[in-house]
C-alpha cells in the first residue's frame, strides 16, 4: 500500500477494524525519495476464567541455618533470609555474635551451639535480643550480655526459654511487658541493675534458676503475675523479690537469701509462699505495705539480720499455715496500724521462736493491730516475750 505525503513529521496509526488486533501508532519523518513504514499489530488479550486453586504452602517444613559469629555470619541476616518462609525458623548460633537482634515473627527458635554461644550488644545502649509481638518463640542455651537490657520481651509475645545466661547488662537482665514467658534452668547473674523486671500485665514463670548478685532488685514486678519455683534469689543489691501496684506472686520451693535489703517486699500486692526459705537478708525477711501474704507448708523465715521476720503496715494481712519464723534480728512479726495476723484456718501449728525481740509485736493505740485465731502459734525463746498483741475475738 502506498501513500503520497510531503516532507515532515507525522503521527501514523495503523488499524484493522473488527479484527481483534490492537492498533499501532508511531511518529514518522518523511524525507525526499522513497520511505518505508513497518508496523506490528498485537492481538487484544482476553482474560479467561480463573483456574483451580493450587495447594497451600507447606507450613510444617522448618527453615534451618547455622550462624558462624566468628566468620561473616549474622543472626539478623539469617532472619532476613527467612522472612518469606511460611514455616518454623531454626537458627543455631556458633560463637558470640556482636549485634542487636529483634525477633518479630512467630515460630522462631534461637539456640546456642555450645556453652557460651550467644549475643553481645554492639554498644552499651543497645539491646542484644528483643522479641516483639512474636508467638511460639523458643530460646535455648544462649549467653546474652553487654546491653542496657539483655533480653526484652514485649508486645504480647509468647516465649519459652531454657538455659540462658544473662549477665553484664546495665539496666536489667530480662524485662517482660504484656507477654507470657516461661524461663527455666537459667542464670541471671551480675547485671548492674535488675535481674528481672516484669510489668504491664506480664506473666513470668521462673523455674530452677538463679537470680543472684545483681546490683538492684533480683525480681521486680509491677501489675503482673510471677511464679518463682525451685529458684534461688540471692545476694542482690536491693530487695530479693519486690512487687508493686497489684503484683501477684506464687513462690514455691525457692530461697530468697542474703539480699542487701529485704528478701520479699510487697506494696499493694500479694503473694503465696510455700516450701520456701527467706533467710539472711540485711533488713527484714518480708516487708508488707497494704498487702497480703500467705506463708504455708513449712516455709521458714529465719536469720534476717536487722529487722523483723515479717514487718506489716498499712492494713496488711498475714496468713500463717505451718510456717516457722525463727531467730530474726528484731521481732518475729511486727504488726502495725490495722494489720492482722491470722494463724488458724487449716489446723497446722506455726512456730515463732527465738527472735531477738517479741515473737509477735503489735503497735499500741491508736493502732488496732491484732492477732486473729492465735491459738495455733507456738512461741518459744523470744527475747522480749511471746507477744504484746490483743487477740482478735473469734466473732
Amino acid at each position: 500500500m502506498g501513500v503520497a505525503l510531503s516532507e515532515g513529521d507525522y503521527e501514523v496509526t495503523v488499524r484493522i477494524p473488527d479484527s481483534g488486533w490492537n492498533p499501532d501508532t508511531r511518529m514518522v519523518t518523511i524525507t525526499p525519495g522513497k520511505n518505508d513504514l513497518s508496523v506490528t499489530l498485537l492481538p487484544i488479550l482476553t482474560q479467561g476464567p480463573p483456574g483451580p486453586q493450587g495447594p497451600p504452602a507447606d507450613i510444617s517444613q522448618t527453615y534451618s541455618q547455622d550462624v558462624d559469629c566468628e566468620g561473616v555470619g549474622s543472626v539478623n541476616d539469617a532472619l532476613a533470609e527467612a522472612a518469606g518462609w511460611p514455616g518454623p525458623v531454626h537458627i543455631t548460633v556458633k560463637g558470640v555474635c556482636t549485634e542487636a537482634v529483634r525477633i518479630d515473627r512467630d515460630r522462631v527458635t534461637l539456640q546456642g551451639a555450645s556453652v557460651g554461644a550467644g549475643l553481645s550488644a554492639p554498644s552499651p545502649n543497645s539491646i542484644p535480643l528483643e522479641i516483639g509481638g512474636a508467638r511460639d518463640t523458643r530460646l535455648r542455651n544462649l549467653t546474652i550480655t553487654g546491653g542496657i537490657n539483655g533480653l526484652v520481651i514485649e508486645g504480647r509475645s509468647q516465649v519459652d526459654a531454657e538455659g540462658l545466661a544473662v549477665t553484664g547488662n546495665s539496666s536489667a537482665g530480662v524485662t517482660v511487658s504484656e507477654s507470657n514467658v516461661e524461663l527455666r534452668n537459667s542464670h541471671l547473674i551480675g547485671n548492674p541493675g535488675l535481674g528481672v523486671d516484669v510489668r504491664r500485665g506480664g506473666y513470668l514463670r521462673l523455674q530452677n534458676s538463679q537470680v543472684s548478685d545483681n546490683g538492684g532488685f533480683g525480681v521486680l514486678a509491677t501489675a503482673s503475675h510471677i511464679v518463682i519455683e525451685d529458684t534461688v534469689v540471692d545476694g542482690n543489691g536491693s530487695q530479693g523479690v519486690s512487687g508493686f501496684s497489684g503484683a501477684t506472686f506464687e513462690i514455691l520451693g525457692s530461697a530468697l537469701t542474703n539480699n542487701h535489703h529485704t528478701g520479699l517486699s510487697l506494696l499493694m500486692s500479694s503473694a503465696d509462699v510455700e516450701l520456701s526459705t527467706i533467710s539472711g537478708n540485711a533488713l527484714s525477711g518480708v516487708d508488707l505495705s497494704g498487702s497480703s501474704l500467705s506463708l504455708g507448708d513449712f516455709t521458714v523465715i529465719e536469720y534476717n539480720l536487722d529487722g523483723s521476720g515479717v514487718d506489716m503496715k498499712l492494713g496488711s494481712r498475714l496468713l500463717l499455715i505451718g510456717a516457722t519464723i525463727y531467730r530474726n534480728g528484731g521481732d518475729g512479726i511486727s504488726v502495725g496500724d490495722v494489720s492482722v495476723v491470722d494463724a488458724g484456718y487449716w489446723g497446722e501449728e506455726n512456730h515463732v521462736t527465738y527472735n531477738e525481740a517479741y515473737g509477735i509485736a503489735c503497735a499500741g493505740p491508736p493502732a488496732v493491730a491484732q492477732i486473729a485465731r492465735g491459738a495455733l502459734i507456738h512461741y518459744e525463746g523470744n527475747v522480749k516475750g511471746d507477744t504484746n498483741c490483743p487477740e482478735y475475738p473469734e466473732n
